[in-house]
């Protein structure tokens, strides 16, 4: 799939603006970004559910739509799973997963819907219908519906998002090995920066109708483009300085500040995990001694609130460093902090930073 300058306008509002993207055979690509910044009106130009206004969306290399001239969706050889999976009430399971092959020879319909229905682990799912079934049942029925006629490309929305916390877990994995044997290009729509990072070959970040980033999940989270890619993959500890010398002070010293000219306001933007912990008289290399004011187990790892002293003043600095265990830091604790400086980001004061999604 590609798409070439996409514009869309919603009543005068400018709901994307210029968004590039390509999609390759057998790639998952996810598309992140707050309520409204335009993920899901992309997805449906691409599906021909909304009419372009603006550029122009090929698949396999054919112009599938142009403003005023747009093949229909039954025609782009495009499969689709929406957020509530929009199984057919009516159908059985089977009846469901080969609707799409209606046209199809009887004899090689069946053969296609058994193939299927087994590939996704459905067969003695066959004869029932969607309203006896589970969450995680009815998603992997949308998927295999969707995936039955061969499309050139999958287009998902949110198709997780129905699901309790722990099926979701099972449902995503599972999903991800039928996406790759399929073969099919796909294209999802996420809000969830963990379930993208999970999914994908390649994250597209979106923010106001623009692609903010897009790159590898690995290059995303380590070489984020703004402060809104980087605080929208994690949770950020945010100090305020300016740069002297070619640096920018910090509780941990001085910090390159690359691109930044001396006097330049900027954010600096530290990921809890980049914050290493150990007692205090055991860290020879921790830049500063922080007190501990509270340490919360979190399941996989321990979210522990600090006060450090500020550069400047004798004033304290709240910061938050997150470790892969449980600990014994308690309230009132001394620990030496060392800063991962791989984790920690130099941007502009003036750009935004994201707010967190739920």
């Amino acid at each position: 799939m590609e798409l070439h300058g996409i514009g869309h306008r919603f009543d005068g509002v400018r709901a994307l603006d210029r968004v590039d993207l390509e999609v390759a055979g057998a790639e998952v690509v996810c598309i992140v970004g707050p309520s409204g910044c335009g993920k899901t009106t992309l997805l449906r130009i691409v599906a021909g559910l909304e009419a372009l206004q603006e550029g122009e969306v090929l698949l396999s290399g054919e112009v599938v739509a142009l403003p005023g001239r747009q093949a229909p969706p039954e025609t782009r050889g495009i499969g689709l799973v929406f957020q509530d999976f929009a199984l057919f009430p009516h159908l059985s399971v089977a009846d469901n997963v080969g609707f799409g092959l209606r046209r199809w020879d009887a004899v090689d319909r069946r053969a296609r819907v058994l193939e299927v229905l087994e590939q996704f682990s459905i067969v003695d799912l066959a004869d029932a219908f969607p309203h006896t079934l589970s969450g995680g049942q009815m998603q992997r029925v949308a998927l295999a519906r969707a995936i039955a006629p061969r499309p050139r490309l999958l287009l998902l929305d949110e198709p997780f998002s129905g699901l309790d916390s722990r099926l979701r877990d099972a449902v995503r994995d599972r999903t991800l090995h039928d996406l790759k044997a399929s073969g099919a290009a796909t294209l999802m729509v996420t809000h969830d920066p963990e379930e993208a990072m999970f999914m994908a070959d390649r994250i597209a970040v979106m923010r106001a109708g623009r692609i903010e980033q897009i790159g590898r999940p690995v290059d995303i989270y380590y070489h984020p483009a703004s402060p809104f890619v980087a605080s929208f993959f994690s949770d950020v500890n945010t100090l305020h300085g300016t740069v002297r010398d070619g640096a920018v002070a910090t509780p941990f010293g001085a910090l390159p500040a690359e691109g930044h000219q001396d006097g330049d306001e900027v954010l600096i933007l530290i990921r809890p995990e980049a914050l290493q912990l150990a007692w205090a008289g055991e860290g020879d290399h921790a830049a500063n001694v922080g007190l501990v004011r509270a340490a919360r187990l979190l399941g996989r790892s321990t979210l522990v609130h600090l006060d450090m002293p500020r550069t400047e003043d004798a004033a304290f600095l709240h910061l938050h460093s997150r470790v892969p265990r449980n600990v014994a830091f308690g309230e009132g604790d001394e620990v030496a902090v060392t800063l991962d400086r791989s984790q920690v980001f130099v941007f502009p004061a003036s750009e935004p930073v994201s707010v967190r999604p739920e």
